[in-house]
């Protein structure tokens, strides 16, 4: 049986970016970055779990810190990136 893995994941090790870089999205595709809700969950943080960097009050999540916050749409614009998302990239 042969496993094909997602076209990101080609996308991502083919990129002529640096090793850190192209490891750190991998991460992020498979949402195993260390955001504050992963480290409440793994008991290695107690309280204030939620996003510092917005005034919504949210938890911090991968997908609000990098698609939802309106602090990085306005920062992914700027670049002139513009994500279509209808669901979970995970």
């Amino acid at each position: 049986m042969v496993i094909t893995p997602p076209v990101p994941f080609h996308w991502i090790w083919k990129a002529k970016l640096i090793t850190r870089i192209k490891f750190n999205t991998w991460l992020l595709f498979v949402d195993r970055l260390n955001m504050r809700n992963v480290l409440h969950r793994k008991k290695h943080l107690e309280e204030g779990y939620n996003y510092v960097m917005c005034q919504e009050g949210v938890e911090e999540m991968t997908m609000h810190l990098f698609f939802e916050c309106t602090s990085s749409v306005t920062r992914w614009f700027m670049l002139g990136v513009q994500w279509g998302l209808q669901g979970s990239i995970f």
